[in-house]
């Protein structure tokens, strides 16, 4: 009888590997299984199927965990959600962008406020934490609310903010509320010409968050006209998702890494059967691309492509 599988994700999706099933196998099993290749403890280890926690002293038949041949990915073979307690991932949704931390199962909702504040440069006291449109408790821990670690976050107050703007020889104040999207600025700024902002020698992009840039009252912008033909790219980043980003032809490849979140600069991306790095200075017009064509990147961490089989 041929061997047969079931795939185990770890963090909602960021780690995957497929693990022999044997349906009189015990939970503890798996576990025992996965300190020793992963090095994860037991007392680490929360195990998930269709949103219920696995017990250790249970079996995989007792859940009606199906299981398929090794090379067979179809519905049919079972999903296993892994939850390390030391380091779990969670997820924040701000304005509709995504953001992650790692945090552990006993930090509690204001841990995860502190590292907002860190990340995102706002004060603690204007952030709410929101979880099934209910506000949480600072007190509440991350263990409550696995396997579901998806969050929204809502600011306490907006505050105003007036940034002045170079534009050639004319200068003009603009009012943005501190916590909004570049795009409000693009928005207040409509020209008849295609262009950029810089701030403090950094480009400014759309669909960031103003505080993003640390832009503060009074500060300065500049605007920079680009060439009239933009391109837009559609980036594959997994099997399933694409982005798309808008480029101009005189400028460096290296704006992607901003644009799309690329945290890891060693990521490559092809384009004709050419591969380059997202982190090089070279043009989008010196590598060939001149209008709308689709990249794709090449690392698979990223991807999320990664898959151990272990037998």
């Amino acid at each position: 009888m041929k061997d047969r599988y079931i795939d185990v994700k770890q963090d909602s999706n960021r780690t995957i590997f497929t693990i022999k099933c044997d349906p009189k196998s015990s939970i503890r099993n798996l576990k025992e299984r996965i300190k020793k290749d992963y090095g994860i403890p037991l007392y680490c280890q929360k195990l998930y199927f269709n949103g219920n926690e696995l017990f250790d002293n249970k079996n995989f038949s007792d859940y009606k965990i199906k299981s398929t041949l090794v090379d067979e990915y179809n519905d049919e073979r079972s999903c296993l959600y892994l939850y390390n307690l030391n380091e779990l991932k969670v997820e924040t949704n701000i304005k509709e962008r995504l953001f992650d931390y790692s945090l552990k199962a006993c930090d509690s909702i204001f841990k995860l406020k502190e590292a907002i504040s860190k990340n995102l440069n706002i004060p603690v006291d204007k952030i709410i934490i929101m979880y099934s449109n209910k506000i949480i408790d600072d007190k509440k821990l991350m263990e409550d609310f696995i396997p579901n670690l998806s969050f929204k976050i809502q600011f306490l107050y907006s505050d105003k903010i007036k940034i002045n703007v170079i534009n050639e020889n004319h200068n003009e104040i603009i009012c943005v509320d501190r916590f909004s999207f570049t795009d409000d600025i693009f928005n207040i700024l409509k020209k008849d010409y295609d262009f950029r902002l810089k701030y403090n020698d950094k480009y400014i992009y759309a669909g960031k968050f103003l505080f993003e840039y640390s832009l503060k009252n009074g500060d300065t912008i500049e605007i920079i006209k680009c060439k009239q033909n933009k391109i837009k790219l559609a980036v594959k980043i997994r099997s399933k998702e694409i982005k798309t980003a808008i480029v101009y032809p005189e400028e460096p490849l290296y704006i992607l890494i901003d644009m799309l979140n690329i945290k890891d600069k060693r990521i490559k991306f092809s384009y004709k059967g050419i591969t380059y790095p997202v982190a090089s200075i070279f043009t989008f017009e010196e590598i060939g691309i001149t209008k709308d064509t689709i990249l794709g990147l090449m690392n698979q961490a990223y991807a999320g492509c990664n898959k151990i089989i272990l037998n």
